[in-house]
């Protein structure tokens, strides 16, 4: 993958055989797709093979624009950051989708999708100017937890405006489920499932259109 990654062009799509991708890797150029083995395959429609995954124990930082990962497991330290977002200079149209996360070695403050900070209501208002992520599409993920071991957050937007998708996600035995802030725009949480997570929050400030 960090080979892969040295000669990839804008518009390239990186196609990744099931084993274990171990490596922190940064992706820096626009408008790339990385697909595991199963992509486009959640475990609920019966046609995931979860025994040949393409799986993620480093950390994935999407310093980019134009980025889709699809059908990859995140397990152990395994997540998706953003590092480079800035008021500004946004990261603008990520998509997540058809992955698998279970046996996550994260802790309760660190997420496994990762994009800015959500502020508490008294510092929401203040901080709607600092709006950098603009259309992120995250579905048809399952986040699977373990109550018995770690409580990690498994989505946290902040800052985010455009278009915000999260939809057709499975939340089970996790920590906070969705956390959405000092976010606006054309934000829509639709047709998730949750099942014995610590909470699922949704705190969009001065959203509009936002169900």
């Amino acid at each position: 993958l960090t080979e892969a990654l040295s000669k990839v062009q804008s518009g390239d799509n990186i196609f990744l055989a099931p084993g274990t991708y171990a490596s922190n890797i940064t992706l820096t150029t626009d408008n790339i797709s990385i697909y595991g083995n199963n992509s486009w395959k959640d475990v609920r429609s019966g046609k995931r093979d979860t025994s040949n995954e393409s799986i993620i124990t480093g950390t994935i930082t999407v310093n980019a624009n134009g980025i889709t990962l699809n059908g990859l497991k995140f397990t152990g330290a395994g997540r998706v950051v953003n590092t480079t977002a800035a008021n500004g200079s946004p990261i603008k149209n990520i998509s997540l989708k058809y992955h698998l996360v279970e046996a996550s070695t994260l802790n309760n403050t660190t997420a496994v999708f990762s994009f800015g900070k959500v502020y508490s209501n008294t510092d929401a208002k203040a901080n709607l100017s600092q709006l950098r992520y603009e259309n992120i599409t995250i579905s048809h993920n399952d986040f699977n937890g373990s109550k018995a071991t770690n409580f990690c957050p498994f989505i946290i937007i902040g800052g985010g405006y455009g278009n915000i998708t999260i939809h057709d996600n499975k939340f089970t035995d996790g920590g906070n489920s969705i956390e959405v802030g000092n976010s606006h725009g054309n934000i829509k949480i639709t047709n998730n499932k949750f099942d014995e997570v610590g909470k699922s929050l949704f705190n969009a400030s001065a959203a509009t259109n936002a169900r």
